[in-house]
């Protein structure tokens, strides 16, 4: 897709992807660091869905499971997402105690990642604002 043709709900979600990133890696506890980066990847994986085909189904289902049915080249980063959502929702609710140090900082890389995927994807410029890019400068 080229630039001009992205939806504004496309880009808004990213931009909100944008803010959740810079919080987790301005986060200093793991726990927040955790679910900043996963939220970032949660709006980015909600940003592939504007032009995907809507279909009707009698229940909700979670933007992972969309993704990997209307963008099977993504499904494996659904997978990796979907399986920390339950990790999130402990330390939403309160379970500080449920991610480690090593766990946020995967996840907080993944989610870098995974964003440049989608901006790419979009024909979007890849932003250097990542963890990787504050190492290099």
């Amino acid at each position: 897709m080229r630039p001009g043709l992205v939806p504004p709900s496309a880009l808004e979600l990213l931009r909100r992807s944008d803010e959740e990133l810079v919080a987790a890696q301005l986060a200093q506890e793991a726990h927040d660091r955790f679910r900043h980066a996963h939220l970032a990847a949660l709006r980015a994986a909600a940003a592939v869905l504007p032009v995907a085909p809507v279909r009707r189904r009698a229940r909700p289902r979670p933007v992972w499971e969309q993704v990997a049915e209307v963008a099977p080249d993504l499904a494996g980063w659904a997978a990796l997402f979907a399986d920390g959502a339950a990790t999130r929702a402990a330390v939403e609710a309160g379970r500080t105690d449920a991610v480690t140090v090593e766990r946020a900082e995967r996840t907080l890389a993944a989610a870098e990642d995974f964003q440049d995927v989608v901006r790419e994807r979009w024909g979007l410029p890849i932003l250097l604002t990542g963890v990787g890019a504050a190492r290099a400068s």
